[in-house]
């Protein structure tokens, strides 16, 4: 049913105008809208027969009758308020029930328009009539006789009885899932009749066991129920949260056991097992998952691959292409990779495997180096080392500036290579010791610095 939600803003009073017509003049017959306890009471309490998404709440109505179920059905439409003036016309439970589950701390109903009418059972008739509820007291009443506060509790024993009624000047049968929920509602032994005639379909007993978890952190599951009334169907179809279809099944194959059901991250999991072509004939249930985050086979990085390319013009960098095998990461979606002393470089997300890194940054050494790590799982890494493109064995040295230099009889302070370069031209000597560096070490050098046994000054 297409939901449709009137919403009407006044600046004052909340009035709803309700306009007849004589034959001398015209006049406006006003119903004004009254906060009301007791509208909040019923909300509340209907609220719990409805789950987040608007679904019914099966374990609150075993009847699939709001009479029986809750207390009362409201007959629409229905005008309520808000508690900041807006009023909201309800034409069914479909659009109530969305009043019901967009309600916060900050915007909930408050208010009603009296008079309106609900649909109750009546013990003396045995049938379902209407009452009219014009005021606040008259409500109150209403609600106390529902004993919210002091519900019966039965058993979930699927036992079904059946009692007949009148709705509509037509007997009607309803199904109650074992007999104390029947009593409760005030019938007797000699007001239950044979339910072989009901012929509607119903699923009962529902329930799942779970198994061990698997290497994919998914468990098995087994899942069994009892049905009756389902005409020539032969298959139930599965589903998850928000319609989502696990699979269909024969009914043959119960109790069926589900290899490697996914968890849905949720504090708990969830199916919807409905009759095959019969939307009408369903039935929900909700169980504690197991913890399999990490039960299941060990972490592992296998068959890794690492090619290099040449060291680029900087000669500080090349490309670098790498891959590798992954299993049991526990649903993690990226990866690390470190230098040496656990020095993290950057991570990526294993669905870019082969990774291509242009611009690899050479460690200066011999040997590269890089540990791959899973992220968040640091236990689950692989080490790799390969010859460094960009490494060569012919070395260089720098100053370790400022070093001193002669010329003539003067003794100048030198901080450049420019500046050695300047004082060499004009006659200018190097004065020793002096250090320098080679391959990142330091030396004391006490002569010989410009014959090259120290190799090429670095620039």
């Amino acid at each position: 049913m297409k939901r449709q939600i009137r919403f009407v803003l006044y600046s004052l009073i909340v009035l709803v105008a309700l306009i007849a017509c004589t034959n001398d003049d015209s006049s406006i017959e006003i119903a004004e809208v009254h906060q009301s306890s007791s509208i909040q009471t019923a909300l509340n309490q209907l609220r719990t027969h409805y789950h987040d998404d608007g679904s019914i709440n099966e374990e609150m109505n075993p009847t699939n009758n709001l009479v029986f179920d809750f207390c009362f059905d409201f007959i629409y439409p229905l005008s309520l308020s808000y508690n900041n003036g807006v009023i909201v016309t309800v034409n069914s439970i479909e659009e109530l029930v969305t009043v019901l589950i967009s309600t916060s701390e900050n915007l909930y109903i408050t208010g009603i328009v009296f008079p309106f009418d609900v649909s109750l059972y009546d013990v003396e008739s045995n049938e379902l009539v209407v009452q009219t509820i014009n005021n606040e007291e008259e409500f109150s009443n209403l609600i106390t006789n529902c004993y919210f506060s002091d519900p019966c509790i039965c058993t979930e024993e699927y036992d079904p009885v059946c009692v007949e009624i009148i709705a509509n000047d037509s007997e009607i049968v309803i199904t109650f899932p074992n007999s104390c929920y029947a009593f409760c509602e005030g019938f007797t032994e000699s007001d239950l009749v044979n339910c072989e005639n009901n012929t509607e379909c119903t699923i009962y007993d529902l329930e799942v066991v779970t198994g061990d978890c698997n290497s994919d952190n998914t468990y098995n599951m087994t899942i069994n129920f009892q049905y009756e009334e389902i005409g020539e169907q032969e298959y139930f179809d599965l589903y998850a949260r928000n319609d989502e279809l696990i699979g269909y099944f024969p009914l043959s194959s119960l109790p069926l056991t589900v290899i490697n059901f996914p968890s849905s991250g949720e504090e708990y999991d969830f199916v919807k097992v409905c009759i095959n072509d019969n939307p009408d004939c369903c039935k929900e249930i909700e169980w504690l998952p197991p913890n399999c985050s990490g039960q299941g086979g060990n972490c592992d990085i296998t068959s890794f691959d690492l090619v290099t390319g040449e060291c680029n013009d900087d000669g500080a960098t090349y490309n670098l292409i790498l891959d590798f095998n992954f299993e049991n990461t526990n649903g993690q979606e990226f990866f690390e990779i470190y230098f040496r002393d656990n020095e993290l470089y950057d991570y990526f997300p294993l669905t870019s495997l082969p990774l291509t890194i242009n611009n690899f940054p050479s460690s200066g050494e011999e040997i590269d180096f890089i540990k791959i790590a899973i992220n968040d799982m640091p236990e689950c890494n692989i080490e790799v080392e390969w010859a460094n493109p960009c490494f060569s064995e012919t070395f260089c040295y720098e100053y370790v500036f400022p070093i001193e230099m002669i010329v003539g009889d003067q003794t100048w302070s030198v901080n450049s290579n420019e500046h050695v370069d300047y004082k060499l031209s004009i006659g200018g000597d190097l004065v020793y010791p002096l250090d320098i560096i080679i391959d990142n070490e330091t030396f004391t050098v006490w002569q010989g610095i410009l014959e090259g046994a120290y190799g090429e000054r670095c620039e």
